[in-house]
């Protein structure tokens, strides 16, 4: 470590001489300076994560051996996390309602999953893909399913039951690192293939109700483009969008890895997935007010709405490509069941769904733990607003109605920061006027 750093000495020096008396572009000694720069972080980092008893190594420890104990350190940390939020969830579980059972039939080295849970209803699943940082985290990530949140689950392991792993993963499940089999599944939707035709009549027959049920709730002989503006209208006036909370709603932070380049920055306690009904009338926000395409293909919206009316169930499946090009939400729970934000695909079709009564579109659906913290920026106050923020983050968590403990930073409180392990609901978090918002939704 001492020639090492010895040898960066030297290579500074080195620079600063060709400096010396010049004019031109130093765009070289600038990016030579950066990666110099670089290596004297790993180089403290290093340091810093020598042991105490090994003042003098046979073999000083590679900055890979340093990395791996950075990492099962920072996975320790994490299954502690995990087991934190399952005694929470067990101390509020109700004993009166049947458990939700869960088997889980695969576990890959990337921490990638499959788990399956037959819904009494039919509305979801039952395959799930997810990914999870540690095998610890998967019980809270499958209980988040449950409504009431109340409601116990049993998880059976139908598969070898994994050991912590030895690097941190990267998030999602990425790419297989140099110790992974190859030929993996990589990524947790895998888990979804098929799902529409594994019940293709049942999928089928649901939407031809839905559909019925729209003709049925027509309003006499209004058009299409009357109907939808007098609904957008209603619609605006009194139930508008939801307030973007998308920073608060992100289950993952950077770390950021002095060490080597190629590791993972984004630390988090996982995600699940699976296809599925949803309720429209759950879907607090898409864009900051309903059915404003502009010149963004317009016309869609009317079209759904069209094939709606029509008799022909395959046209309007069609139209509405459910099954080929599903809609994709992010799921939030709640205290009286969850709410659903767009994700990245399928604007048109939840917001001609929601104008039209429509009582349920199939989607993917994604849902990712709750964040491991929270701060005030992510709600988008500054420091005068952040300290009133404070204020309401202390009441929730003095009333249980949020578990974790509080960072607070007295000369930058909106990077104070909320350790969170529960909350009767995320968006709580939020400003009481953003709150009620959703709250209402």
């Amino acid at each position: 470590m001492l020639l090492l750093a010895v040898h960066l000495q030297l290579n500074v020096q080195e620079i600063l001489a060709t400096l010396n008396g010049r004019s031109l572009t130093l765009t070289n000694e600038r990016n030579q300076a950066d990666a110099l720069y670089t290596t004297l972080l790993h180089l403290r980092r290093a340091l810093e994560l020598l042991p105490e008893e090994t003042d003098h190594p046979a073999k000083p420890p590679s900055l890979r051996d340093l990395q791996s104990r950075q990492d099962q350190v920072l996975n320790a940390q994490l299954s502690a996390r995990a087991h934190r939020r399952e005694d929470l969830a067990q101390r509020r579980r109700d004993p009166h309602l049947p458990p939700a059972c869960w088997k889980i039939t695969r576990y890959d080295p990337n921490g990638v999953f499959e788990a399956h849970m037959q819904d009494e209803d039919g509305r979801l699943g039952p395959r799930y893909g997810g990914w999870a940082p540690v095998p610890d985290a998967i019980p809270a990530l499958l209980r988040a399913w449950s409504v009431p949140a109340s409601r116990p689950i049993e998880v059976t392991w139908r598969c070898s039951t994994p050991a912590m792993p030895n690097r941190l993963l990267p998030y999602g499940g990425g790419s297989p690192g140099p110790d992974d089999t190859p030929g993996r599944r990589l990524n947790p939707r895998d888990a979804l293939k098929g799902l529409w035709h594994d019940d293709l009549d049942l999928n089928r027959d649901r939407f031809a109700d839905y559909m019925r049920r729209v003709r049925q709730a027509w309003p006499g002989q209004a058009t299409v483009a009357d109907f939808l503006r007098q609904r957008t209208d209603e619609l605006n006036a009194s139930q508008p969008p939801a307030p973007d909370l998308v920073q608060l709603l992100q289950s993952t932070y950077n770390h950021v890895h002095e060490i080597g380049p190629n590791s993972s920055d984004r630390v988090g306690l996982g995600t699940t997935v699976t296809c599925g009904w949803i309720a429209p009338v759950a879907v607090a926000r898409v864009d900051q007010v309903w059915n404003d395409f502009a010149s963004h293909r317009p016309g869609t919206v009317p079209a759904m709405l069209t094939a709606l009316l029509g008799p022909s169930v395959e046209k309007a499946l069609r139209i509405w490509s459910l099954d080929d090009d599903p809609v994709r939400v992010n799921r939030i729970p709640g205290p009286a069941g969850p709410l659903y934000t767009l994700d990245d695909n399928g604007a048109h079709r939840l917001t001609a769904a929601r104008l039209a009564g429509l009582p349920g579109i199939w989607a993917t659906i994604e849902q990712p733990a709750l964040s491991l913290r929270v701060q005030p920026y992510q709600v988008r106050v500054r420091n005068k607003d952040a300290i009133r923020l404070l204020a309401c983050w202390r009441g929730l968590l003095a009333r249980g109605l949020v578990a974790g403990r509080l960072e607070e930073d007295p000369h930058l409180p909106a990077l104070s920061t909320l350790h969170l392990d529960d909350a009767a609901a995320i968006w709580l978090l939020a400003t009481p006027r953003q709150a009620i918002a959703w709250a209402a939704t």
